[in-house]
């Protein structure tokens, strides 16, 4: 028979590899889409654009929570599951601040003529599906921020077993690396 801190170990770790698994499967679909925009950018109607600025203050906000992320592993870690939450909640808002310069700098595409749909370029349809499939896994990440945090806010953690918190970060890290890796491809590819 098993005890039941092997069964708390077994389940965390089925529910870290499904994490995981995921990660790879979106990871994948962001290498597909990039391997297609190198491909793409070689054809002779493709159109070049600088980024607005407003994505860097973004970028920098997305950094900024992974930050209060990592604080917020290092109080649930010590228990302190109120500050927890305070960090998790920061880093909500911070997503929602990267959230609101997304949109605002796709604001600032389509004024200046970069459109999804555009027959002259595919190239505004390109980063808009890769900024877009981002934007919306973020969604998710951030439902997990908010519902981690309530869960610490409302001793709903303990020590023993805080995995919900645990997933939230590892996802949470996962999508600032993927936007670092993607505003810095687009970077590189409009340069």
């Amino acid at each position: 028979m098993t005890t039941v801190a092997e069964d708390q170990r077994t389940f965390e770790r089925g529910r870290k590899l499904l994490l995981w698994l995921s990660m790879a499967s979106m990871a994948m679909a962001f290498a597909g889409l990039t391997s297609a925009f190198i491909v793409r950018q070689e054809q002779a109607n493709w159109y070049r654009f600088s980024l607005p600025f407003i994505l860097w203050v973004g970028t920098v906000l997305l950094v900024v929570s992974t930050a209060a992320v990592i604080g917020a592993q290092l109080a649930a870690a010590r228990g302190v599951f109120r500050w927890a939450g305070f960090f998790l909640g920061l880093a909500l808002a911070l997503g929602i601040g990267f959230t609101v310069c997304q949109f605002r700098g796709w604001s600032e595409l389509t004024r200046s003529g970069v459109f999804f749909v555009d027959k002259k370029s595919p190239s505004g349809a390109f980063f808009y599906v890769l900024t877009g499939l981002h934007l919306a896994h973020l969604f998710g990440g951030m439902i997990a921020l908010l519902v981690s945090s309530l869960r610490s806010f409302f001793k709903k953690y303990s020590l023993q077993n805080y995995l919900g918190l645990k997933l939230t970060a590892i996802f949470w890290h996962f999508l600032t690396g993927l936007w670092l890796y993607i505003f810095i491809f687009v970077q590189v590819m409009f340069s």
